[in-house]
């Protein structure tokens, strides 16, 4: 579609300079499935540690398709391009379900939509980030289309959206019924039971690997979760979405939905608030979070730009209406991409930095504690054991519930070293004889607001304490 072509292509271009510019990833996560897919490349199967099967990737379709792509010596370039690549094919199928949905709106308000949904903020730094967010954006636009055109794949890239992100069951399962019921029959209930049967597959093998029905991200990311997760929405995810915090756009929005007289609109808006509830609820969400916490919400950002088209196709002259909120995604970019550097340099110096230097001094064989499962476990020779102190990739630690059963697991464990975070070491010093061999340091920490200053140390462990293992022998 010739209208796609100036979204995509300045999405393009911004994502190639975020590339070519980029240090590292924003978030440490993005190592745990290059690591994930390290292992399957090299034939030890969906592990962590060699031929060591933990559940501590969130997304096994992303650590697949990983795997099967060359890296070409640049593995973070590989993730970065992919993530980019499916951005754009996200803006490519968005044009297209507009002007199908919307054939009343010109050229230029369905170019500048095009902009909004490929310029958004949140939506630029997913495309970078090495995770599977553009990734669930195409599949789930995808299969919008296919949905919308009747096409008997469309069930397939539902299956696939929903293995790239679990959450997304709970958007197809509310579409699927709320489908079945404006059509008064049973077949549209095929998109939740694709959605379900991805879901249970994913259940299943979790299940047969560490004896939970989740992965252990579920069980660490998610605690404490409650309606104190509720204060996140107005007071971060609104700002992060120009078309939600500019009055324009949400009155817009608004008209949308009152107005809107296409069944498959309303369901499209009623599914994904019960999908934004559930992430809400599935996790603890803290306001002072940036990019770590708000990327939950941005795969089905472009619902907003939908919505927002709904409404202008109901005003005069719509190209004036949504220029202003172009303007105020367009605006927020520089201190978006300013955002991305800072978070870059915050991996590369407190993980990936320590990782490389750990690859020319540790010795063979070596067990190391970290804190952050990813860069560490991607850079470190195969035969090096890493044990995650907080359990995204060690299954025993992700279920427990108290530090002084944590110390009394670790008194069990024997590490050469460790690798902590400055908020830990003290911790981890009551459970290992800790010598300090050196420290990285960060004076803007860029993953919360305000960012604050972080340092991470490497230590040789001279062994457990002989008073935590006499206190944890004790009956």
């Amino acid at each position: 579609m010739k209208l796609a072509v100036i979204p995509i292509g300045l999405t393009a271009v911004i994502g190639l300079y975020l590339i070519a510019t980029g240090v590292d990833f924003a978030l440490d996560d993005a190592w745990i499935h290059l690591a994930y897919a390290k292992s399957l490349k090299l034939g030890d199967g969906l592990s962590y540690n060699p031929n060591d099967s933990e559940t501590g990737a969130s997304s096994p379709l992303w650590v697949m398709i990983l795997a099967a792509i060359p890296w070409f010596g640049k593995p973070m370039w590989a993730s970065k391009l992919l993530g980019l690549m499916c951005q754009l094919g996200a803006v490519g199928v968005l044009m297209s379900l507009l002007k199908q949905w919307f054939p009343m709106l010109g050229a230029m308000t369905l170019i500048c939509l095009g902009l909004c949904a490929g310029l958004a903020p949140l939506a630029v730094q997913a495309s970078v980030s090495g995770m599977a967010v553009s990734l669930t954006s195409f599949l789930w636009l995808g299969a919008i289309w296919g949905l919308n055109n009747k096409r008997k794949w469309a069930l397939v890239l539902v299956f696939l959206s929903v293995a790239a992100r679990s959450e997304l069951v709970v958007f197809w399962g509310v579409w699927g019924v709320l489908s079945a019921w404006n059509a008064r029959q049973l077949k549209p209930l095929n998109t939740a039971l694709a959605a379900g049967v991805s879901l249970l597959l994913w259940m299943g093998y979790c299940h047969l690997v560490s004896g939970f029905w989740f992965p252990n991200t579920k069980y660490v990311k998610a605690l404490d979760q409650g309606f104190e997760s509720l204060f996140y929405l107005p007071m971060r995810y609104v700002w992060e979405e120009p078309i939600l915090w500019s009055v324009l756009g949400a009155c817009c929005v608004v008209v949308g939905l009152w107005k809107n007289k296409n069944p498959v609109l309303t369901v499209l808006g009623v599914s994904w608030f019960f999908w934004v509830l559930a992430t809400v609820f599935t996790r603890s969400l803290d306001p002072s979070v940036l990019f770590f916490q708000s990327r939950y919400f941005a795969p089905l950002s472009a619902t907003l730009v939908m919505l927002l088209a709904s409404g202008l196709s109901h005003l005069h002259k719509p190209h004036w209406w949504v220029l202003p909120i172009l303007a105020a995604t367009v605006g927020q970019l520089p201190s978006r991409l300013s955002l991305i550097a800072d978070q870059e340099s915050d991996i590369l110096s407190l993980h990936t930095q320590p990782a490389r230097q750990m690859v020319e001094s540790l010795p063979p064989e070596s067990v190391v504690l970290v804190e952050g499962a990813g860069a560490s476990r991607f850079w470190l020779p195969r035969d090096m054991w890493v044990l995650d102190v907080i359990g995204l990739n060690h299954q025993p630690i992700a279920h427990m519930t108290s530090f002084s059963q944590l110390r009394c697991y670790l008194a069990t464990q024997p590490i050469d070293f460790a690798v902590l975070p400055r908020h830990m070491v003290n911790q981890y010093m009551t459970v290992y004889a800790l010598e300090e061999l050196m420290v990285f340091d960060e004076a803007q920490y860029h993953q919360t607001e305000p960012p604050f200053s972080h340092s991470v140390y490497i230590f040789r462990s001279h062994g457990i304490r002989p008073e935590i293992a006499e206190v944890c022998a004790a009956p």
